[in-house]
Formats: structure tokens, sequence, C-alpha cells
């Protein structure tokens, strides 16, 4: 783990790996304890909600080459990782 630090186009790859191979489409299934509005839709209280990563994974507007394989994604201009936010290749948070 210390040596992590010290590459960070490694570090990239792997994350590119995890985002573009979109390992785990679907995310653990929550549940809506209470009726919620969300981007003009509402959800009912008792939806079972399937979040669906594959749509952030590809998003255009957050990553340059989203239908690519591109570790730059997580590089910055002097080559060192840097984490992005739409990077959920597990789980992502309902609320």
């Amino acid at each position: 783990m210390e040596d992590r630090k010290s590459l960070p186009f490694t570090d990239g790859v792997i994350h590119e790996v995890q985002r573009f191979l979109d390992i785990v489409p679907f995310s653990v299934p929550h549940y809506a304890f209470k009726d919620v509005s969300f981007r003009g839709y509402t959800i009912p209280k008792d939806t079972i909600i399937l979040p669906l990563l594959h749509s952030v994974l590809k998003e255009e507007k957050h990553w340059a080459t989203p239908w690519s394989f591109n570790p730059q994604h997580f590089l910055d201009q002097n080559g060192n990782f840097k984490k992005n936010p739409a990077f959920l290749p597990f789980s992502a948070a309902v609320s």
C-alpha cells in the first residue's frame, strides 16, 4: 500500500478497468422509505430501487472518452492520480 502513491498510472489503470468493464452494472437494491421526488418523477414509498451504475460510468459529462479505455480519466495534467466523483464501480447511495 505504501507504493500506491508512487504508482499513479497503475492506480489509474486499475480504476479505469473497473469503470470501463462495468463489472457490477447494478448496485445493491435500495428501498424507498417515503415518497421521493427525483428529477420531476415521484418514487412512491415502498418502491424497490435498483441503481444502474452503467449510466454514470459511461456519462459523457463526466468522462472525456466514456466509450474508450483511457487511464487518463484518473490522472491530472501532471500525471498524478485524481479521484472522480462519478466513479461508482460497485454501489450508489440513494437518499
